[in-house]
């Protein structure tokens, strides 16, 4: 492997009024340079939201 600092794993805390929402990501396997597909089509009662 080359010299890359990767973090095993990612907190993220999103708060909003009294809301918390806490995402914990841990990574197991890490490939670089790999062609990536996210196949995802918007349902039809849905828009498509632009940020």
């Amino acid at each position: 492997m080359d010299k890359r600092i990767i973090p095993l794993e990612v907190k993220v805390d999103a708060k909003r009024g009294k809301r918390l929402s806490q995402v914990i990501l841990e990574f197991k396997n890490i490939e670089f340079n790999q062609d990536l597909s996210f196949p995802f089509s918007i349902p039809s009662n849905s828009k498509p939201m632009n940020l």
